[in-house]
This record gives structure tokens, C-alpha cells and sequence, in this order.
């Protein structure tokens, strides 16, 4: 669904096909995506329409520039995680989305783009200030290249960041399933932030500073070195972890 959408056709080519537009502006707009009782998400027959044998579409659409306004994304599976505080990842709404999206192109399935200046309120309250990034989506892979993020209380860079389930449907199995690859440049992270995503954080009052290190893995077989990490005003950490296995949420304290 969308309130208003416009852009200035710059092209059409009729071998191919692809369609260029620019100077585009969405507003208003909302895109639902949910999990059926097949298993599937809704909007797997509308891909697969729009696709080949081969599993690749010829249709091709770029977009110059792209302004979005007071977007809404919801992502829902059937079986909600209910936590007490902070972001439920099988039933996400982010509101009030604004931003610019730069050079987007959806060519054969694998779409990329430029994003700058993203914005969104998270339904359980988490605010995101500012998003950038080069992304590239492709069947369940996802890159990021120039990450940058903030917040009120919180900032990272990162030159690269990558989840490789190979495949949608693995995301369903997120922990065991898909692969982490990153690097960090800096971060400064704030724990009433991270409390959004592990919410034994709440009660903390901490700022961690002059965050930079890799990490590459399964969140259930983690690898990640180091290379600086600042606590308070003295205290400093860097080294090498491999975790392995998951703790109990429900009797963990960090």
C-alpha cells in the first residue's frame, strides 16, 4: 500500500525490459510482510510470478533517487517470542521511516541500493537517528558496505557487514543458520540501547566506548577479536572470544 508515489520516467527499454526512474517520492507507504501457515511468507507467490524457471526475472527497474516518508515495515511469523521489554523478532514494526535511497536497481532477483539518512521507531520503543549504508540483497544474502548508525546515546561504523543464510527460509533458524561476517571500526554503544535486543541490559547504566575489532560466525558459534574496547574511565579490554552455545535467557544475568 502507498498514500502517494511519484516519479519522472527517465527511460524505458523494451529490450530487456527495464524501466528507469528518477526523482522519485514515496509516502505514506506500507509493506506487510507475514509468515502463512504454509511456512512460506506472503510474499513468495508474488516473486515467484515475477520470476523464471531459473528462479531469475529479465524485468529490470532502476531508481536515481528516492525520498520515502513516513514509511511502515512490519515483518511477522506465526509464533510470536513475547519478551518482556525490547524488540520481538518475529513481530517487528518500524514506524515513521524517512530517508533517501540512491542508484536503487533490481536486476534478476539481486537488488542494491544506497541508503543515507534513515530513520524509524521501533514498535518496543527503540529510536534509530540516522542509518547509513551500501546494500546488497540476493536470495538471503545480505551485505552492507559503510555501515554507519546512531542513535541518541549510541554510534558504530563498520566497513562491512554480511548475513549469508544462503536461502530466506534459513532465516527462520537465524541462530544456527546464518552467518555473521563484520568488521567494526569504531562503536560507542550505550546498554539502554543493546537492553532492546538483550534485555537483562536494562537495569545497567553503561556506556562502552572505542569499540573496534571482527567477528565472524553462528550466534550460537561466535568468533570475534578485539582490538579495543573501553569501560568507565580506566578500564580497558581487547582479546580474542569463541562462544559456543547459547545461555539460558531466562536464568542468565550478564
Amino acid at each position: 500500500y502507498a498514500g502517494e508515489a511519484k516519479a519522472r520516467i527517465a527511460e524505458i527499454a523494451f529490450e530487456g525490459p527495464a524501466l528507469t526512474l528518477e526523482a522519485a517520492e514515496l509516502t505514506d507507504a506500507e509493506l506487510h510482510i507475514r509468515e502463512l501457515k504454509s511456512g512460506e511468507l506472503n510474499i513468495r507467490p508474488i516473486i515467484q510470478r515475477r520470476t523464471k524457471r531459473d528462479g531469475k526475472g529479465d524485468f529490470r527497474l532502476y531508481i536515481t533517487d528516492l525520498k520515502a516518508n513516513n514509511l511502515v515495515f512490519t515483518y511477522e511469523r506465526l509464533q510470536h517470542r513475547n519478551p518482556e521489554y525490547g524488540v520481538d523478532y518475529n513481530d517487528m514494526e518500524v514506524r515513521n521511516i524517512c530517508g533517501m535511497v540512491y542508484n536503487l536497481s533490481v536486476v534478476r532477483g539481486v537488488i542494491a541500493c544506497d541508503l543515507k539518512n534513515i530513520s524509524g521507531v521501533e514498535k518496543s520503543g527503540f529510536v534509530l537517528d540516522d542509518f547509513n549504508a551500501k546494500l546488497l540483497v540476493d536470495k538471503g544474502y545480505i551485505k552492507f558496505e559503510e555501515l554507519s548508525a546512531a542513535t541518541q546515546k549510541s554510534t558504530i561504523d563498520m566497513p562491512y557487514l554480511v548475513l549469508d543464510g544462503g536461502n530466506w527460509e534459513r532465516y527462520k533458524y537465524y541462530i544456527d543458520s546464518v552467518k555473521m561476517v563484520g568488521i567494526v571500526d569504531y562503536a560507542s554503544l550505550h546498554s539502554s540501547d543493546l537492553a532492546y535486543f538483550a534485555p537483562k541490559l536494562r537495569s545497567w547504566d553503561v556506556q562502552v566506548r572505542d569499540i573496534n575489532g571482527s567477528f565472524e560466525g553462528y550466534v550460537r558459534d561466535f568468533e570475534a577479536e578485539l582490538n579495543s574496547v573501553s569501560l568507565g574511565d580506566n578500564s580497558y579490554i581487547n582479546g580474542v572470544a569463541h562462544i559456543v552455545g547459547l545461555p539460558d535467557w531466562r536464568t542468565a544475568t550478564y
